[in-house]
């Protein structure tokens, strides 16, 4: 295979024929989606990729795979568990999706507000982070024709002097929260989209976050795997889970709050039912809590997670 990071590939090496290019899927199959397991068989009978070395050796189908999705010409077209099905977008997606080609400043338009909706407010520079990352050519014209339009408006976002955008569905929802919404807890992803930008969580909460998985272990702050705890609209702390999936056990390695935080008994009741969701996701059957939980949350958390807990984690 060769291609540009960007780009993705040109052309696979020597395909026999149609049947044999890797984007088609098996007729046999249901919808004729396949999984790349079958792709890795099938593509070295086919002339083969090249082989690879570094971060990326023997990872060949699904580097080849991702830059075909980021191109358009493949979609995920199913699930088998924890397999994903391939087939060719232009056999999944209607007809009018595979119209003829939008003008750019359509695609960036589209994009700018897609990107607006999903961030809640941003500069252009967290625009250009998002979504079609690096790909809005012309992005300044197109904000200022949005919010000509009224669809987009400039906001103030207090301590800065930065240009800040939100789009007016955001300002709609803002004004008037969909019935029977209310706060609660929810326990982040170390990759979710709400911190995937750094300096933009800082910028906006104040909360400094980073991953510590390919940190020594001797080096680390918090622990291996890092979820933000999102309370309401502000990140409150961290905690740090470990699954031992062949005991079912939930084992919360530490909770770390902010210095800001409370920590009053609601909040903590509202972070003891996200670490029960948390171990229900997990398939966990029992929560067990080490020692690096504060001493203020430690009988509220063991009391409201609504599951049994066994006993605190032995020390390594």
């Amino acid at each position: 295979m060769r291609g540009r990071q960007r780009g993705g590939p040109h052309r696979l090496q020597n395909p026999r024929d149609d049947q044999d290019d890797p984007r088609h899927g098996d007729p046999t199959s249901v919808g004729g989606a396949r999984p790349n397991s079958d792709a890795s068989t099938r593509i070295p009978q086919a002339g083969g990729l090249r082989a690879q070395t570094g971060w990326t050796n023997g990872r060949s189908v699904e580097r080849m795979l991702d830059f075909l999705w980021c191109q358009g010409q493949v979609m995920v077209a199913g699930r088998h568990g924890r397999a994903r099905h391939w087939d060719l977008a232009e056999r999944r997606l209607p007809e009018a999706v595979r119209a003829d080609p939008l003008p750019q400043e359509e695609i960036v338009t589209r994009a700018a507000e897609h990107a607006l909706r999903a961030l809640g407010v941003a500069r252009p520079i967290d625009i250009e982070r998002h979504f079609t990352r690096d790909r809005y050519p012309g992005l300044a014209g197109v904000l200022d024709g949005l919010c000509r339009s009224g669809r987009v408006r400039q906001v103030a976002v207090e301590g800065g002097d930065e240009v800040w955008y939100a789009h007016r569905d955001v300002l709609d929802l803002a004004a008037e929260p969909a019935p029977g919404w209310e706060p609660r807890s929810t326990l982040l992803s170390p990759f979710d989209n709400l911190i995937c930008d750094r300096e933009r969580t800082v910028r906006l909460w104040g909360f400094t976050f980073r991953t510590e998985m390919y940190i020594p272990r001797h080096k680390r702050q918090y622990g291996h795997y890092i979820m933000p705890i999102l309370h309401g609209d502000r990140l409150i702390g961290r905690l740090v889970p470990r699954m031992d999936r062949r005991a079912g056990v939930l084992e919360i390695e530490g909770v770390f709050p902010e210095a800001a935080t409370a920590g009053d008994e609601a909040t903590i009741r509202s972070v003891a039912q996200s670490i029960s969701d948390l171990a229900a996701f997990a398939g966990a059957r029992k929560v067990a809590y080490g020692e690096k939980i504060p001493a203020s949350w430690h009988p509220t958390l063991t009391t409201h997670v609504t599951m049994d807990t066994s006993s605190p984690l032995p020390t390594p």
